[in-house]
């Protein structure tokens, strides 16, 4: 298999490891920092590859947007996830576990109680580790909201779901600020404390991942004095990095005064320092 080029490379090793030796890991970090594009890696053939061939069997890395869930609740957050599982799963498993994931997720979004729609996510988690013959990982994206959202026992399944299957079920979840402090310290968060041996803050970008990130947007005009000073502006964050490419890319004068001032005046920069601030 060709490897390709994967981003925050000691996180990403680290997070394996993590899972590898059966530690649930959380992420934590500013808006556009890189928390989804290293989710999406987690998710790669390239990192299935290197968790199955470390922990000598395989295991399924699901990615989940949770902007996709159609509300912010429990019900949702379940939707969301087995619909995330039957799309990125459905070679990996039997004609009889699909169907009965499919069974389901229709409970899960036809279900009129909080009681129906936790039963039936229960039991497509509980077919899955029993059924699908590899490790499931859960990686959970833009996690802050519904978190913040679901109520003490939805988070309680979680953890009741974690501690009856910890040999195959891990999560993973993305979230801006540490999921402590997303429901408060007053909280007495059993999910939360799962995490608590592998949490990390998102790490900013080397300048080889810099260089490599500015490449892949094909901007016409990058000469090597332009992508020096957008290393040195960017400061390593992804999304303020991109940002000042893009103006040094269009700009004409982009390399004649004070490059710091020139990219002050442009909204997209801007806007990328005030999600900083």
């Amino acid at each position: 298999m060709q490897k390709t080029q994967l981003p925050f490379k000691a996180l990403f090793e680290q997070i394996i490891s993590d899972l590898v030796g059966e530690q649930c890991v959380a992420l934590a970090g500013l808006s556009n920092s890189g928390k989804s594009t290293l989710m999406r890696a987690l998710a790669s053939p390239q990192a299935k590859a290197e968790y199955s061939q470390r922990r000598k069997r395989n295991g399924a890395l699901v990615y989940v947007d949770c902007n996709r869930a159609v509300a912010i609740s429990a019900q949702a957050f379940y939707e969301v996830v087995i619909r995330s599982l039957l799309e990125q799963l459905n070679k990996q498993m039997n004609a009889k576990l699909s169907s009965s994931l499919r069974e389901h997720h229709q409970s899960v979004t036809e279900a009129e109680t909080a009681f129906s729609a936790s039963l039936s996510f229960n039991l497509a988690l509980t077919d899955l580790c029993e059924q699908l013959g590899s490790d499931l990982c859960l990686l959970i994206d833009e996690f802050d909201e519904i978190y913040t959202a679901l109520d003490d026992r939805a988070l309680l399944n979680l953890r009741a779901l974690r501690d009856r299957f910890s040999e195959q079920l891990l999560y993973v979840t993305a979230t801006i600020r540490n999921l402590t402090e997303l429901r408060g310290y007053k909280y007495d968060d059993e999910f939360a404390e799962i995490f608590m041996q592998a949490s990390y803050m998102m790490p900013l970008m080397e300048d080889k991942e810099a260089k490599t990130l500015i490449e892949t947007l094909e901007l016409p005009g990058m000469d090597p004095e332009r992508l020096a000073i957008c290393l040195k502006l960017g400061g390593g964050h992804p999304g303020l990095l991109k940002a000042v490419a893009k103006v040094f890319s269009s700009s004409p004068e982009a390399q004649q005064g004070d490059p710091a001032i020139i990219v002050g005046k442009e909204p997209q920069p801007r806007a990328e320092c005030l999600k900083i601030w």
